[in-house]
């Protein structure tokens, strides 16, 4: 099983739970738009797991650029780096002798909290670098928007965009068109999509302030999903569909430009101007790559990674294994962006014990967030370029295969 056919087990758990909820291509895009659907939806309608999280602090070498409310949300102004206080320097970490660091859960000293806001699902409560904000619902994906909060997916809804007031009361509700938001760098705009009728999509672009939307209307055969991936620049949104062939850059005027000869599209970067992208698959896994979307040109591609996802400088990716089943990705890689070069690696510290990660998200240009699921025990994880790992939750253990905490802003492959 990989993250591309997990499509009987999971049909199966949907199945069992919805009467309480309300090299050679095998199948890849029936399977892919299958898999995805249903991952999403056991996270979110997953039963009751003990959750105990710390209490948040803002981390070391973080500073918030512009004021929060008093229920946590942060204004668009995201979250920027500022100079580490004048502390004596760690020792740099040591690989082991095949050059990877350990990838776990146990045994971690234990850093600052969390630089990006995640979702604690059984107590509902979303976590924020200023403090816990009482969700009405343990929301799949949730922003801050238009002095309010915007999400994508609930146990009541869970094929729907919500807009929420500041009071966490909801005020609207549309069919989603997909099952992902996508929040540009500064935090000015979010990229979401609404289902109209039959195979229309329509994508769309909103400034978090709640000025005036973009809209472009997409045809995405067989009623399948459309997602955006990220930003370019304010005005340029890149998506994704489970159609396969429908990928694209949709730009300010209402044009919409074709993406080719790739199977998926990951992520996009504004710092670089560049998308990551899935550009084969067969029964070994798939080969991924980094693409110049004006020329088409693709800058490397590897057989060994996957899921490329961007640093916020746009130096950096951060990668899944090509290939892999259970809970997530069992390796985690950090690659030079233009280049594929390997700058550091994470492997399970333990041989007899299954090792996925779900998530990988940036929190800066130098540390990726991670959450990590060993053997049934989750937390998130702070990774260095430089190899060095902290913990950064408490560790919760999970029997179901569900998640029991979710980074907020970021889909889960």
């Amino acid at each position: 099983m990989t993250h591309f056919d997990e499509k009987d087990l999971l049909t199966r758990e949907l199945r069992e739970r919805s009467s309480d909820v309300g090299g050679h291509p095998i199948g890849f895009d029936a399977v892919r738009s299958s898999a995805r659907r249903i991952r999403r939806r056991r996270t979110i309608v997953a039963g009751a797991v003990a959750v105990a999280v710390a209490g948040v602090a803002l981390p070391t070498g973080l500073a918030v650029t512009s004021a929060f409310a008093p229920d946590g949300r942060q204004t668009p102004d995201r979250i920027a780096t500022s100079p580490t206080p004048d502390t004596a320097p760690s020792p740099a970490p040591t690989p082991r002798a095949d050059g990877t660091f350990p990838l776990t859960v146990h045994g971690l000293p234990r850093g600052e909290e969390a630089g990006v806001r995640y979702v604690v699902r059984d107590a509902k409560e979303l976590e924020t670098p200023a403090g816990t904000v009482d969700l009405p619902e343990a929301y799949s994906m949730i922003t801050p928007y238009n002095d309010g909060w915007l999400a994508v997916g609930s146990s009541r809804n869970p094929e729907a965009v919500i807009m929420l007031d500041a009071s966490l009361e909801v005020t609207h509700t549309d069919p989603a068109g997909g099952f992902d938001l996508a929040v540009s760098d500064d935090g000015s705009h979010v990229a979401y999509t609404v289902r109209e009728s039959g195979d229309r999509v329509l994508l769309v672009n909103a400034p978090t302030d709640g000025a005036d939307v973009v809209t472009w209307p997409v045809d995405v055969p067989g009623g399948e999903s459309l997602d955006p991936v990220g930003f370019l620049d304010d005005d340029t949104v890149v998506y994704n569909s489970d159609a396969g062939d429908v990928m694209g850059i949709a730009r300010a005027g209402g044009s919409l430009t074709p993406i080719e000869g790739v199977l998926r599209v990951d992520d996009a970067s504004e710092a670089a101007g560049l998308i990551s992208v899935l550009v084969s698959y067969g029964v070994d896994g798939g080969c991924s790559g980094v693409q110049d979307p004006t020329s088409g040109a693709l800058l490397w591609k590897s057989c060994d990674h996957s899921n490329l996802r961007f640093s916020p400088d746009g130096r950096l990716v951060v990668a899944d294994a090509s290939y892999f089943d259970g809970p997530g990705s069992p390796t985690l890689s950090v690659l030079d962006a233009r280049t594929g070069e390997e700058v550091v690696t994470f492997t399970p510290e333990r041989r007899n014990t299954v090792v996925g990660v779900s998530q990988a998200v940036w929190e800066n240009d130098e540390t990726v967030l991670a959450h990590v699921d060993e053997g049934g025990d989750q937390a998130m994880v702070r990774l260095g370029t430089d190899g060095a790992t902290e913990a950064v939750t408490d560790v919760v253990t999970v029997r179901d295969m569900s998640l029991a905490l979710w980074f907020a802003e970021h889909p889960r492959r």
